[in-house]
């Protein structure tokens, strides 16, 4: 063969320094066979007879084209000269001679891992050989062949990832395969939606995480956020649930509804704009590909269920934080510069400055009912305690004494137990005070009440286990429960 191309490039170059070279252009005066523009491979023949005879091209082109591809499953070929084709919906049926032989040699190469560029119709006949893995013995094997010149051919022609990205996850759901196959391939941003779904039992870290996750406005690069990120989480999702309930108590649509469009099932079609043949039963099953995502097969027929909408930052949601975030720096211990509120819809407003204001109550109750205990110190108390006992004992008294366990911490007594005005350990400015709060509520005194409620729930804490005072916005007031007991410690000498 060797000789043959030998004389075949020796007769050329005796052409080119002919007489004629004005009359004639330059043109190989032999070649093989195989390279001859008239000259086609017997299997392209046979394949172009199985589409003859075979009625309109549109009611069986995607029989026909999954019939051609399987016959020509294992042909290779070995044009040199590149065609170029371009055509909607490509099948063998629309290419010449020449661009069948340019597509089989093209293909070649791209089965030994050479993928090069070329006509974009061709890269599309080789995906739908793919769809139906053509060219590969089980189903895994096409969805790596898939995935892989996936990844390769976008850098060369970005067009088929609007197609491929949702072929892709059609392959896995049809062939049933595992769908963790598709972590890379559906966003990730959808694994947030179960959270906002259900937000009235969601943790408030993993429901802050989700409607950031949505949100167009970045409130974790806030000032306020930096400085007292605990207090916006708490407020946003404060705010997220109230709203969510408001939606689901007003409106015919709930809150995700809102965000991302209507959840419904929808009839569909695996491998939508490719040429796809439906060669397969299927039997009926769901598959749950994410939160967002989920097929059903029932006699053969396919549905699919998601939020027809746009799943992405939202404008509306990230308006409401920026006026969270505004709202919360009007209060001077922010120490953060004011920001102009982005949401100007009222009942919208009504809602954050009424959870912003209970939030602040709560905060303030929790606040009056924290006691810090420095337990370092305990044992050098009862180290000097015992010290001090020691040097008053008389000799009598210490041989008298017997030992008794040492107790940390004095049990309250039982709440019906009666106690007298001997066992209060208050001072006659405390006693008056509480004395005011228990029965007519006025106190003349000259102490400030938020003081003298700190100094008595901490002498009676002993008493009762708890604070006895609590503040109700700015006005102090005897907690319910420990009322009638307080009385039969603190009598009303008027009544």
């Amino acid at each position: 063969m060797t000789s043959v191309k030998k004389l075949f490039e020796l007769l050329e170059a005796v052409g080119r320094g002919s007489i004629y070279t004005d009359f004639y252009s330059d043109e190989p005066i032999l070649r093989p066979a195989s390279e001859l523009n008239t000259f086609l491979p017997e299997e392209i023949k046979r394949m172009k007879k199985l589409a003859e005879n075979s009625g309109s091209q549109y009611r069986f082109l995607e029989r026909i084209f999954y019939k051609q591809a399987e016959f020509m499953e294992n042909f290779t070929d070995n044009y040199e000269n590149e065609v170029s084709f371009s055509c909607y919906y490509p099948t063998y049926r629309d290419m010449n001679d020449r661009q069948l032989r340019w597509y089989f040699t093209w293909r070649s190469k791209v089965r030994k891992g050479e993928i090069t560029k070329t006509s974009l119709s061709y890269a599309f006949v080789y995906i739908y050989e793919l769809l139906h893995h053509i060219g590969s013995q089980t189903a895994r094997e096409g969805f790596d062949k898939l995935k892989q010149f996936y990844e390769e051919y976008r850098i060369y022609e970005p067009k088929i990832v609007r197609y491929m990205r949702q072929w892709i996850i059609d392959y896995v759901v049809y062939y049933d395969l595992d769908t963790s196959l598709l972590n890379e391939y559906v966003p990730e941003i959808e694994s947030y939606i179960p959270i906002l779904e259900n937000c009235e039992n969601a943790d408030t870290d993993k429901l802050f995480d989700a409607v950031c996750a949505f949100s167009s406005y970045n409130i974790r690069k806030s000032a306020l956020f930096k400085k007292d990120p605990q207090r916006v989480k708490d407020v946003m999702c404060k705010v997220y649930r109230h709203i969510s309930y408001y939606y689901a108590k007003n409106r015919k649509k709930n809150l995700c509804d809102k965000l991302f469009g209507k959840k419904f099932s929808n009839t569909c079609k695996m491998f939508d704009a490719a040429v796809f043949y439906d060669r397969i039963k299927q039997k009926d099953r769901i598959c749950t590909v994410n939160a967002n995502l989920e097929y059903t097969c029932k006699n053969g027929s396919w549905t699919c269920k998601k939020y027809y909408g746009v799943v992405s930052k939202n404008r509306w949601l990230g308006d409401i934080m920026r006026t969270v975030d505004s709202k919360l720096r009007l209060d001077p211990s922010s120490g953060c510069k004011p920001i102009e509120p982005a949401c100007d819809v009222k009942w919208v407003l009504a809602i954050i400055d009424e959870d912003i204001d209970e939030y602040n109550r709560e905060c303030k109750i929790n606040e009056a009912r924290r006691i810090s205990i420095d337990t370092s110190k305990l044992e050098g108390i009862r180290r000097s305690a015992d010290i001090t006992r020691e040097k008053l004992l008389t000799e009598e008294e210490r041989e008298e004494e017997t030992p008794a366990p040492v107790i940390f911490g004095e049990m309250p007594l039982p709440l019906n137990e009666e106690r007298s005005d001997t066992d209060c350990p208050l001072d006659e400015e405390e006693t008056a005070f509480l004395k005011a709060l228990l029965y007519d509520g006025h106190y003349s005194g000259k102490g400030m009440p938020s003081v003298l409620a700190d100094s008595v729930n901490e002498k009676l804490f002993d008493m009762f286990g708890d604070i006895v005072i609590e503040f109700d916005g700015d006005m102090p007031a005897v907690i319910e429960d420990y009322a009638d007991e307080l009385k039969g410690i603190i009598k009303n000498e008027d009544t």
